[in-house]
Parts: structure tokens; C-alpha cells; sequence
């Protein structure tokens, strides 16, 4: 098969989920249960028609003769349109998670977590892999951002959030084969992951007063979604520190043309805030490559753009706990003990708003026992000020 061409890891998700689910059907061919699960996850087979014929090709002979075609293509289907990742570059298939609707500012998010039996016992998880001697939980959770009322559907978003309108809905089509149309999209709030250094203070974000929507030119989304639609489509820009509306055709040519700039280069980096969208998930795309202050520094201004893009709906989004965790596990690295202490009481405050409560399970559980380690390591100094020392 193709996986045995490359290493497992190697494989896009989809496939790998795909040939998991494939090895379960053949060795356990008569299970009434797991083709009960697998009809009731949908996949537009007709969307993924070119990978899955990709996907039919790479199995063996021998497999290919064990199975019906038409059957793994809409496996696969199945698969693509509701794979969900986990911590540890694991993942799975969870049949609540397929019946989540999107929405690009979702009133609900969730979590795939990987516990341990005990964890997941207070949780009456069912299903468990076994990883060398210890038994784990793979689990998916969905918790709501606000309260929701009876019959009002459930949404998450099925791609990154901290996009601008024409990449999220470019991902959708390509990736679900839908245009988006939530509030979002819509242009009902500004576009927040567009922020720009603003020309009137040279501080900022200055951010484009409403949403990409219905755009003529062909950008890289595909027809319709051109990148150029957070400063053609608006009215002007409006500076979140000193208020000013920026309307200068000249400078808005400007932005466009940074915006559109296939390279992240020296020309165009001066006019993004440090919370546009290209600066945050550069940073985000090289958290593993930082080390030291540089790491806290970027965490720092991660957690802060993700509040100003929350600051529409007025949740608590569950990245701003994880960026603070991380903060503090690089402060306690550089022996950095109290700006630990309050990076992790920090991180503990965002997971028990966004969570609703102060959970007993995975990422946050982990927050407080590392608090409660580092409050024994800590003292009151000789001159009577609280503080931490190694």
C-alpha cells in the first residue's frame, strides 16, 4: 500500500484514519456495531471522489479483493468530513462530533483528549486503546462558550478561527463544499485577524469596519474569495487605539498589496500589526522552533490577539488557557518560578471561564497540580513580599 511506502505519520489525516478504519473492517468483518457507526457519519462522496480513487489505488491486492470499492469511498468520505485530531498528534472518529453544524464564531468548541483510565472514569468513557502497560481514553468533548437555549443547534468551527473571512471560507468549499454564510462571514463584525499598524498613531490594530464577503475577483480561494476582501470591500479602516477611520485610497492600495503578497517579506511586514493574521500564525507555526524569552514573548502576544478576536462574542476562547499554560511550562524551563506561578494562575482563570467550571480532566487538572507543586516551592522573601524561590 501507499502507507507502506511512507512512514505513517507521513500521511495526510484523512488517509490515515481511512486505512485505521479499513484495518478494523478487516478484522472484524461481521461487527454489527462498527458498520452501525460508520452509517451514521456522513461524507460527500461525490466532493472526494479524485483522493478517494487516490486512496482505492494504494491498497493492496489482497485488500482490494476483500472489499467493495464504492464501500471504502464512501468510508473515506466519511472520514475526511469528520476526522477530529487529539493531543499527540493522535486522532478519531466520534459520531456527537459529525453532528456539530459550523460556524466560524461557534457557540460551542471541542476538546480530543487523551486520559488516562482514571481521568475518564469520572467521565464513563467507553472506549479505550492500550498503549504499552497503561490503558488510555480517547475522548471527544463538546462544551458549550455561553449558555444556549432549547433547540438551538450546536455549532463549532471546522476550521482555524483565527483566519481571515476569504481563507476560512476558501477551506470550507474546498474542504466541506459549502460557501459560509455565518455572522461572521456576513461581515457583522469587523474583520479582527486583519489588523494593521495604524497610519494616524503608528500603534493600532486598525482593522477593516466589516467582513470579506461577496468578492468578484479570483483570489486564492477560488473564484469569488479573493484575499483582497477585507480592504476592497469595506468603507475604510478604523484604529482600535486612537479611533481615527483611515479612508486614503492610497494607503488602502498600500494594504491591499501587502495583503496580497505571496511572501511574508520586509516590504509587507511593516504595515501588519502584530496581531494580523500572517504574524500570528507564523508565530503559531514556529512555537517549536522558539525557545527561552522569545517563546514567552510570542505566547504573550498569541494570548492577546486571540482576546481582541473573542472580544465579539464575549467568550472566553480555550486557546487562551493553552497559551498561558505554555508560557508558564517555558518560564518554569528558564527557572523563572513566580512569572510561572502567575502565568499558570492566569492560564487556570481562562480554562474555568471558557470550561464554565474548573475541570477535573486534561489540560486544566494538569494547570492546577502544577500550581499546587510550584506554591510548595514557594516562600515569602526576607523583605516580607510574596514571591518564589528555587
Amino acid at each position: 500500500t501507499e502507507a507502506a511506502k511512507h512512514p505513517r505519520g507521513c500521511l495526510p489525516l484523512s488517509w490515515r484514519l481511512a486505512l485505521s478504519v479499513v484495518q478494523s473492517l478487516l478484522e472484524h468483518p461481521d461487527s454489527e456495531d462498527l458498520q452501525q457507526q460508520l452509517n451514521q457519519l456522513d461524507g460527500n462522496t461525490d466532493h472526494w471522489q479524485e483522493v478517494a480513487s487516490r486512496f482505492w489505488g494504494s491498497l493492496s491486492c489482497d485488500v482490494v479483493g476483500r472489499l467493495d470499492e464504492q464501500r471504502v469511498r464512501k468510508i473515506f468520505a466519511a472520514v475526511a468530513m469528520n476526522a477530529h485530531l487529539a493531543e499527540g498528534g493522535r486522532a478519531g472518529l466520534f459520531i456527537i462530533g459529525s453532528l456539530a453544524e459550523h460556524s466560524c464564531a461557534p457557540n460551542a468548541f471541542k476538546e480530543v483528549a487523551v486520559m488516562t483510565a482514571e481521568e475518564a472514569a469520572s467521565l464513563d468513557a467507553a472506549m479505550t486503546t492500550e498503549e504499552g502497560s497503561s490503558t488510555t481514553v480517547l475522548r471527544l468533548i463538546i462544551r458549550a462558550t455561553r449558555n444556549l437555549e432549547a433547540g438551538e443547534p450546536v455549532s463549532i468551527s471546522y476550521v482555524p478561527e483565527y483566519s481571515p473571512t476569504w481563507q476560512r471560507r476558501s477551506l470550507l468549499q474546498a474542504g466541506y463544499g459549502f460557501l459560509c454564510e455565518c455572522e461572521r462571514c456576513r461581515g457583522c463584525v469587523p474583520e479582527r485577524v486583519c489588523g494593521y499598524v495604524c497610519p494616524s498613531c503608528g500603534d493600532g490594530p486598525c482593522l477593516p469596519v466589516a467582513a470579506a464577503s461577496d468578492v468578484g475577483n479570483k483570489g486564492p480561494g477560488g473564484a469569488g474569495l479573493g484575499s483582497t476582501a477585507c480592504v476592497k470591500k469595506v468603507l475604510g479602516l478604523r484604529c482600535e487605539e486612537c479611533e481615527a477611520l483611515i479612508d486614503d485610497e492610497g494607503f488602502l492600495a498600500e494594504i491591499e498589496a501587502a495583503e496580497t503578497c505571496e511572501v511574508f517579506c520586509n516590504r509587507c511586514i511593516p504595515y501588519f500589526h502584530p496581531y494580523h493574521h500572517k504574524i500570528f500564525n507564523s508565530y503559531l507555526g514556529s512555537l517549536h522552533k522558539l525557545h527561552g524569552e522569545q517563546r514567552v514573548e510570542a505566547l504573550g502576544q498569541l494570548e492577546a490577539a486571540q482576546q481582541l478576536l473573542a472580544q465579539d462574542s464575549g467568550c472566553c476562547h480555550p486557546a487562551l488557557g493553552h497559551y498561558a499554560e505554555l508560557a508558564a511550562e517555558t518560564q518554569l524551563e528558564l527557572g523563572q518560578l513566580q512569572e510561572a506561578v502567575e502565568s499558570l494562575q492566569r492560564a487556570i482563570a481562562h480554562y474555568t471561564t471558557s470550561h464554565a467550571t474548573s475541570p477535573k480532566v486534561g489540560r486544566p487538572a494538569r494547570c492546577h497540580d502544577l500550581l499546587a507543586k510550584l506554591n510548595l516551592r514557594c516562600s515569602v522573601n526576607g523583605d516580607g513580599r510574596g514571591g518564589c524561590v528555587a
